[in-house]
């Protein structure tokens, strides 16, 4: 086995169509008891660690386990229940590119994204069958933090020869990129455009692209 591929969802293999923030949001003026001025990009490339722990900050409160413990709970029922009544839209060439991908033997793909396990599995539905493992964020609070671990635990597991390219749509992807020491392909289908993406080492306008 010789490259692993790592991909981001949100932007890069779905579009959850604000159906997260919804969540996120709502979650917060349940337990938090106040209202979230965020838009897209405050959610971008984050991990939900980071956001609830923002969202505690934002709010004065301590980083309190419990209080975060509720609050993922929460976005999480709330989440399923949008995701069940609109589904994430998969981007164009995601599934293709997956699925392509996971046939190959010398090659393994994951997922490293800032959603929890679980609000990864409600986000790609169908296609979270295609990834054998991943690098989540329940616990990373901070994106290149994550891709460190990431980069420890593969190399654990296949050795140091085996190439890591890290696939997402945000500059948190290349700067997570960049700290794991793997290779960044950026693709503008999420908040940011093919500009605001040069850092990477290959920029795509949709996975449509790849070849």
């Amino acid at each position: 086995m010789r490259h692993v591929y790592l991909f981001d969802i949100d932007g890069t293999l779905v579009s959850a169509q604000g159906m997260g923030g919804k969540a996120f949001r709502r979650a917060v003026a349940e337990i938090l008891q106040y209202e979230l001025p965020w838009h897209t990009r405050d959610f971008a490339g984050m991990t939900d660690a980071g956001l609830f722990r923002r969202a505690l900050s934002e709010k004065g409160l301590a980083h309190d386990e419990a209080t975060i413990s509720a609050l993922a709970d929460l976005y999480h029922d709330y989440l399923g229940v949008n995701m069940a009544e609109q589904p994430a839209l998969v981007l164009p060439g995601a599934e293709e590119l997956v699925a392509e991908f996971a046939s190959l033997p010398d090659i393994r793909i994951g997922l490293l994204t800032g959603n929890t396990r679980r609000g990864s599995e409600l986000k790609l539905a169908s296609l979270m069958q295609h990834f054998g493992f991943g690098f989540y964020g329940d616990d990373h609070a901070v994106r290149t933090e994550l891709g460190v671990f990431a980069r420890e635990q593969i190399t654990a597991e296949f050795g140091a020869h085996v190439k890591i390219t890290i696939i997402g749509d945000t500059p948190n992807d290349i700067a997570c990129a960049r700290a794991a020491g793997a290779e960044c392909v950026a693709v503008a289908t999420g908040a940011y455009t093919a500009d605001e993406l040069q850092g990477a080492d290959r920029v795509l306008m949709s996975l449509t692209e790849w070849r």
